[in-house]
């Protein structure tokens, strides 16, 4: 695989015009991190003569959050080649032309009581979101917009 320009290679060129967009290993990294250390944490209290259910519960709640969005973040990646673009996560998988893409929703700032950003992109396939640790993510959001109104202009010309 031919990497793309910069030292990022969390977004790579594949050279057939297909570029793939993956979560930033500055997220990534850390939420490994966290699931380990509750991991160990909830081992820990397994060994002890500890019996109280709620610390394994507390521990065992961090250990499936933490492994839940670090799938999330290893797994998700978002193709875009000359057809269309190509949405793969740990639950969903999304195929859609440029001609499918109907709307990108931009919602800005507290997403889900977080001081974030979310992108939905929404198409005839079905839509899915991604969120600004996705790397170059701005540039993913340019590049569906210009793709998606350039398709929707050939249909038009097409049915004319």
């Amino acid at each position: 695989m031919k990497k793309s320009q910069g030292k990022n290679t969390d977004a790579q060129n594949t050279g057939f015009n297909e570029v793939i967009y993956r979560y930033s290993l500055l997220i990534k990294v850390p939420v490994l991190i966290a699931a380990s250390f509750w991991g160990a944490i909830l081992t820990i209290l397994i060994m002890s003569d500890e019996q109280r259910l709620t610390m394994y519960i507390g521990a065992g709640f961090f250990v499936i959050f933490f492994m839940f969005f670090g799938s999330i973040y290893w797994l998700t990646e978002i193709r875009v080649c000359k057809e269309g673009l190509r949405y793969k996560g740990p639950l969903k998988r999304v195929n859609a032309d440029w001609s499918d893409v109907l709307r990108i929703y931009v919602y800005e700032g507290a997403v889900y009581s977080w001081m974030l950003t979310e992108y939905q992109v929404i198409t005839l396939k079905g839509y899915f979101s991604f969120t600004p640790f996705l790397v170059k993510h701005k540039k993913l959001v340019q590049q569906i917009r210009e793709m998606s109104r350039t398709a929707r202009k050939k249909v038009l010309q097409d049915d004319n």
